[in-house]
């Protein structure tokens, strides 16, 4: 699958909003190791953390401690695939200590090259009741 932007200019882009608040509560971006690349702004309200504060850290710092075994599990049956997938209950923890659960849709992410980047996730927050 390759990135469905892959080399566009400005005004080919007109048609198209990249606001992604209405479609998901935030966006982030991770490389293929989980390390975060790009948080969108409504980390803050979600989960307490501005932005700057997760990017460039591991996924599994902002995650409920029973997740790091079946993200394990997870990377072992994916293995080197670069396939889109869905996790449906993703429990993070907040700043403050307390959980989030998130339904999480990862897409891979490619290059101009055609590289793999790592991954586009949407994450919708849900009720953990």
């Amino acid at each position: 699958m390759i990135d469905c932007l892959p080399t566009v200019h400005e005004h080919e882009l007109a048609d198209i909003d990249f606001d992604t608040s209405d479609i998901c509560d935030f966006t982030a971006e991770t490389n293929g190791r989980g390390v975060i690349l790009y948080v969108d702004n409504r980390a803050k309200e979600l989960l307490g953390f501005f932005p700057e504060d997760m990017v460039a850290h591991e996924v599994r710092e902002f995650e409920a401690p029973e997740e790091h075994a079946l993200r394990r599990k997870n990377r072992a049956l994916l293995g080197d695939r670069q396939v889109a997938f869905r996790s449906k209950k993703f429990v993070m923890l907040r700043k403050d200590g307390q959980r989030v659960s998130f339904d999480v849709y990862s897409t891979p992410f490619y290059d101009q090259s055609g590289e793999f980047m790592g991954y586009r996730n949407m994450l919708w927050f849900h009720d953990a009741s």
